[in-house]
């Protein structure tokens, strides 16, 4: 089998074959289960495009779910390299739709960290902020780092004042509970879009 396709369930494959032949089945064999892996794994374009094809606006929720469900497992199997720059892609993408609504946003948390940063009970405010901060709070400075728009002063303060500490890892894109996300984060510092002053 194909090496980020190894995790995909006997459900998984019975659901893509079923997709892929436009029949319902119950189970799959060897031979539909290389149709599979061979469907996903056709030129020129990648699996994850692969995968959209099979979604459209005719698809059930349910569907789109288990779409997901194997688009994570997809997603998650790729090296940091291609995770991090799909990051920065779509983050970047949601910034030229939306990031008006959030550039004053991002400039408050600057002041402020800024602020947290330079005093001598920068543990104790910190506390106080992270504790003022909804899930959704955390999980945007995630992307908004792996992108390469907004205040780059802000980015490696988030990092320093390790903002990401109790970011639940179900909560973003992927599901990295095996440390993955701090990889992705790691990554970004190598790739230099992260300052590494501090």
């Amino acid at each position: 089998m194909v090496d980020d396709i190894e995790r995909l369930t006997e459900r998984g494959f019975i659901f893509l074959y079923s997709k892929i032949s436009k029949t319902n089945c119950l189970t799959v064999t060897d031979e539909q289960k290389q149709e599979v892996i061979d469907f996903l794994n056709q030129p020129p374009i990648s699996k994850g495009e692969r995968l959209n094809l099979l979604v459209n606006s005719n698809c059930s929720r349910s569907d789109q779910e288990k779409m997901e469900k194997i688009g994570t497992i997809y997603f998650e199997e790729k090296d940091s390299d291609y995770r991090v720059e799909k990051l920065a892609n779509i983050y970047d993408f949601f910034d030229m739709q939306q990031g008006h609504l959030l550039s004053s946003y991002y400039q408050n948390m600057l002041c402020l960290l800024e602020y947290i940063d330079n005093t001598v009970n920068t543990e104790k405010l910190l506390s106080i902020y992270k504790a003022q901060l909804t899930s959704a709070e955390i999980q945007m400075p995630f992307y908004f780092i792996m992108g390469y728009s907004g205040p780059s002063e802000l980015k490696p303060l988030l990092i320093k004042l390790n903002i990401f500490k109790n970011l639940k890892a179900s909560k973003i894109i992927y599901f990295c509970g095996r440390g993955i996300y701090q990889n992705d984060l790691e990554k970004r510092k190598e790739k230099g879009l992260i300052s590494n002053q501090q």
